[in-house]
């Protein structure tokens, strides 16, 4: 008869081969951020709206804000709209002054008109859960004739105050683990067929 002893090594040897693929490929600790953004525009506008960030990425994972109109400026910029994008930059413009890596939200309304370009600056990490209660925000609006040629679209705007609050964040799932849920249970299979043979050899004994 095969005793438990015997099986234990099989065992042990799944789960740390599970354990050291897993501790050496996932990423620890990884969240989506979910923020809510609000703020006050030098001209009276204001804009408002949310943004998730992926902490391992360092990526925007989704975004809707919206400038309200005044003048020639306002826009909606959401991510999954046709048109609209949005990459990070260092900040060039020094009035108000930078605040920490840069946003900079495009959209492209196509058809001969203007590209909207809304410029968000944070006093901190998107990417990591803020110290305080929010994030102050910085930046600017600009109407464009092909971004970064900007003749005479629109005056920018500045943004006088603004806000950047986490509202949540939400672990992303990891589907790695999957391989090492079944390398751990390829050991405990194994282990269960050699008790089954065992006891089989019993039985005829």
């Amino acid at each position: 008869m095969m005793k438990f002893n015997s099986l234990l090594p099989a065992l042990v040897s799944g789960i740390t081969l599970s354990s050291i693929f897993l501790a050496g490929v996932l990423p620890a600790n990884a969240v989506t951020l979910d923020y809510n953004v609000n703020g006050l525009f030098d001209d009276g506008a204001t804009f408002s709206g949310k943004f998730s960030a992926d902490s391992i990425t360092q990526s925007l994972t989704n975004y809707s804000i919206t400038t309200s109109p005044s003048g020639k400026l306002g826009a909606t910029y959401a991510s999954g709209t046709p048109g609209n994008s949005y990459s990070f930059a260092f900040p060039f413009d020094p009035s108000p002054p930078p605040l920490g890596l840069q946003t900079i939200f495009t959209q492209f309304p196509g058809g001969g008109k203007a590209d909207n370009i809304l410029f968000l600056n944070f006093d901190g990490s998107i990417f990591a859960p803020p110290s305080s209660e929010a994030l102050n925000v910085g930046g600017s609006e600009i109407k464009c004739l092909g971004y970064p040629f900007c003749f005479g679209a629109a005056t920018p705007r500045f943004v006088d105050s603004g806000t950047a609050t986490l509202q949540a964040t939400q672990p992303i799932p990891e589907p790695l683990s999957i391989i090492g849920t079944l390398i751990g249970g390829s050991a405990v299979w194994r282990m269960r067929k050699k008790l089954t043979a065992s006891n089989k050899v019993k039985v005829k004994q």
